[in-house]
């Protein structure tokens, strides 16, 4: 008599291959949890400080414009626009400067101050620096372009900031501003400035008064309005 064979028990329980592959996929799982983690902290890291950075070169900018505006002051309309505002680059020194003269309320002499963009050779902490010239004596700005000046740090820069790969950031505020830039002065009438602390273009009916720019890469950091600088009047003449 033949004994008939069991059939086949089926597995029970986990088997070996099954526990790999759920070990893996909570491997997966947990590594884009962290990938997912290290981007938002990137991110907000990131923002966070090139907000704060982007602020303090705000300032700094914002500051300098304020300056700007004694150009001229207390002036009278004589002699040439560079005894009164004069501007010096030296891209192959890394050097941006403008000086303007004024006269102070109530005092007899003239006096000169500026601003200036050192990008090279750069200061101690090997940052490029925007610093404003301290008013001193003086009779005009053309002629004072040298290194003597008591200066006042505005802002700063040291690297660009950059991404997660390393690379530079090309909208980096504070590397455009800080970057070979250059001061520029339109004083014709196109270009010119019709109402102190704005930015619109020449109107007939307001006096055309000069505009400084710093620029940098082919782009306009700022522009500020000069009152007290009038290169054609309400009519348009000269």
């Amino acid at each position: 008599m033949t004994v008939p064979l069991a059939p086949p028990r089926r597995c029970r329980g986990q088997t070996l291959i099954g526990m790999m592959v759920g070990v893996l996929i909570a491997l997966l799982t947990i590594a884009a949890m962290l990938a997912i983690y290290r981007l938002v902290v990137d991110v907000s890291g990131t923002a966070s400080r090139e907000a704060q950075r982007d602020g303090q070169v705000g300032s700094g900018l914002l500051a300098a414009q304020i300056e700007l505006q004694q150009a001229g002051y207390g002036l009278a309309a004589s002699g040439t626009p560079e005894d009164t505002l004069s501007v010096r680059s030296l891209p192959d020194d890394g050097l941006a400067q403008v000086v303007w003269r004024y006269r102070p309320p109530g005092d007899t002499v003239d006096k000169c101050a500026g601003l200036r963009v050192q990008t090279s050779p750069v200061d101690a902490a090997g940052r490029s620096t925007l610093e404003l010239l301290l008013p001193r004596v003086c009779t005009s700005a053309a002629v004072e372009h040298d290194s003597a000046w008591q200066r006042q740090l505005l802002a700063a820069y040291d690297r660009a900031w950059t991404d997660r790969s390393g690379e530079a950031i090309d909208d980096d505020t504070g590397g455009t501003t800080l970057s070979a830039p250059q001061f520029e002065i339109s004083l014709d009438k196109g270009n010119g400035c019709t109402l102190p602390y704005a930015q619109q273009q020449v109107d007939a009916a307001f006096p055309g008064v000069a505009r400084l720019m710093l620029v940098a890469g082919g782009r306009t950091l700022f522009a500020s309005c000069l009152p007290n600088i009038v290169v054609a009047a309400a009519d348009g003449t000269p």
